[in-house]
């Protein structure tokens, strides 16, 4: 990609520019995909926020549902889904039950969990379920280390 960048008190070497631009391009090209499994749009909002930043690929089924449909159309490297509620648990069970796609790794986003969330989580092959409201930078750190990004 190509950027034209003028100035009249400030100029920027078009081949510095360049460079810039082509790293950046570069870095995000090798980051991983993230499907935002989020049906509750402000915190849909603030994810997609936070990984777009830190330059992760962000994909979103229609309403934020989760499915094996959509993992399968989208092939991300995680999933981030919302756990908060049980119709969320029993979407990740329909997703960990499908071969084809049960084996990517899912982030859950729900409450603080208690043992019974534990276990849920233990069984469905959740890597962690992070409370809701997240701690932003704690939330990016945790998608980084279980997509190797």
């Amino acid at each position: 990609m190509s950027l034209p960048y003028t100035s009249p008190t400030f100029a920027i070497p078009r081949a510095t520019l360049q460079r810039l631009v082509d790293r950046v391009f570069a870095r995000a090209a090798r980051r991983p995909t993230v499907l935002l499994a989020i049906e509750d749009e402000a915190l849909r909002d603030a994810a997609r926020s936070l990984l777009v930043r830190a330059l992760f690929t962000v994909v979103e089924p229609h309403g934020g549902e989760l499915s094996a449909e959509s993992v399968a159309t989208f092939r991300p490297d995680l999933v981030l889904a919302d756990v908060r509620t049980p119709d969320g648990w029993l979407a990740l069970g329909r997703l960990r039950a499908d071969p084809a796609v049960g084996g990517v790794p899912v982030v859950g986003l729900g409450p603080a969990p208690r043992e019974a969330g534990r276990e849920w989580a233990r069984r469905l092959g959740v890597e962690c379920v992070v409370p809701v409201p997240f701690d932003p930078d704690g939330l990016v750190d945790l998608v980084e280390r279980v997509t190797g990004g």
